[in-house]
Parts: C-alpha cells; sequence; structure tokens
C-alpha cells in the first residue's frame, strides 16, 4: 500500500448555486480519505446529516440536534473506546 493510499485523498464542497466557493454557502462537503473511507456532511431541509463510510458500507446520522443520533454515536464510541477519547 503506497503512503498516499493512507492520507487524505479529497475534498468535495458541493453549493446550491454551483457559482460560489464561499464555504458559508456550502451544502454539502465530502472527505475521502485513507484506502477507503469517506466522510460526508449535507445541509439539506434544516437537516444536517453526516455520513461516515467504508466502500459501500456506512451510517447517516442526524446532526441537526444536541444529544441528537451524531452526539449518541460519539458518546458511545467513546464508551467502547476510552484509550481513544479526546477532549
Amino acid at each position: 500500500m503506497d503512503k498516499l493510499s493512507n492520507g487524505i485523498r479529497g475534498i468535495e464542497i458541493e453549493h446550491g448555486d454551483g457559482a460560489t466557493t464561499n464555504m458559508d454557502t456550502a451544502r454539502a462537503v465530502r472527505i475521502r480519505f485513507g484506502p477507503h473511507h469517506m466522510i460526508y456532511i449535507k445541509a439539506s431541509g434544516g437537516v444536517t446529516t453526516f455520513e461516515i463510510v467504508m466502500t459501500h458500507h456506512g451510517v447517516r446520522l442526524d446532526a441537526s440536534e444536541l444529544n441528537g443520533e451524531l452526539e449518541q454515536a460519539i458518546s458511545r464510541l467513546r464508551e467502547l473506546l476510552p484509550d481513544k477519547q479526546i477532549d
């Protein structure tokens, strides 16, 4: 496996009007990294979703609310992997 396959392989920013590069108007961000991993954050219809994927399999969580799906998943991961916690 070459060194590039372990780094950030690409960042895509989707805009609603397609004409701007301003992050304030971004509706989605996709980050590809490692050999086959991706994070996708999308805002649509007042809902923000967070996806984390390996190849074709992953999870989509609602990231719109305090103590919502994403926060609960992070809390659960922190419980399962205490040596990986960051603050």
